[in-house]
């Protein structure tokens, strides 16, 4: 199997404000994440968090590529 065809979806490094940003496709859908250390970490907690990013407003035009990220 090809990297292209195992790979579903792609995440973007904010190294000012610390956190991955991107997509990930399931079933065909593309849902955006937004991915932040935990820094409140204790025992066996995860060493980061993935939140689902508010839905799109219609008039905004979907990330296809890593030049149309606003940072």
């Amino acid at each position: 199997m090809e990297e292209k065809e195992r790979s579903i979806g792609g995440l973007w490094l904010n190294e000012e404000k610390h956190y991955l940003r991107g997509f990930v496709d399931i079933n065909g859908e593309k849902k955006y994440i937004i991915i932040f250390k935990n820094h409140y970490k204790k025992d066996r907690q995860p060493d980061y968090r993935i939140y689902l990013q508010k839905p799109r407003e219609e008039n905004q035009e979907e990330i296809t590529s890593d030049e149309q990220l606003p940072f």
